[in-house]
């Protein structure tokens, strides 16, 4: 939690050293630095047993690469952005995992890679409370297991608005409400048993325009 902190303090004073203005054309942001997430949703099987459904919900605090799970890095994971105009910004968000446990007879491990495209729409020009329209899609694979494991192939889109409080010139907190879908599959060399996650995303984080 320390190292956390101490990462959101370190960008705070870069963006103190900056002297763009907020939303312009040319500015490049960082969205996404996550401060707390929630979300909740349901996931449907399917496979030749049937298509059974799981409701799930998560939480999440502290900004991180490391997201714990596929619909967390769909929707909350930091992202760079570059002002195409005054109020629109286009970028790429990435996440990235691994999780090793390794005990005296077995080793299990996590790892995700989740990788897309991002855009986001400013509809005023304002100066401390501006909404916005965003939009995700993403791709990427994660595999959970031991080394026999077989990769599950990852897809999905997400579309949230919100608004940016600027408490100061350059620096904002974000408010976002949105709603995704994911795709996982596993890959040809195992079972064609697929789920599809549909998730509500409530989040609250740090922008930075420089």
């Amino acid at each position: 939690m320390k190292k956390k902190i101490s990462f959101l303090v370190l960008i705070l004073l870069m963006a103190g050293l900056t002297v763009s203005a907020q939303i312009e054309k040319g500015n490049w942001f960082i969205n996404g630095l996550n401060i707390t997430s929630f979300q909740a949703g349901s996931t449907k099987y399917t496979d030749s047993y049937g298509s059974p459904k799981t409701d799930f919900t998560s939480f999440s605090i502290g900004p991180s690469l490391n997201a714990s799970s596929p619909t967390i890095a769909l929707s909350s994971m930091p992202s760079i952005n570059y002002g195409i105009t005054n109020k629109l910004s286009g970028g790429i968000f990435l996440s990235t995992n691994l999780i090793s446990n390794k005990e005296s007879n077995s080793n299990s491990t996590f790892s995700l890679f989740f990788i897309g495209p991002t855009v986001r729409y400013y509809f005023s020009e304002g100066k401390k409370f501006i909404p916005f329209g965003e939009a995700k899609v993403g791709f990427g694979s994660f595999k959970m297991g031991d080394g026999t494991s077989s990769t599950t192939n990852l897809s999905g889109w997400y579309l949230g608005t919100g608004a940016t409080y600027f408490f100061v010139k350059r620096v904002g907190l974000d408010f976002t409400l949105g709603y995704g879908d994911l795709v996982a599959k596993q890959d040809a060399s195992s079972s064609s048993g697929k789920s599809t996650s549909s998730f509500f995303n409530f989040g609250l984080g740090i922008l930075v325009s420089f």
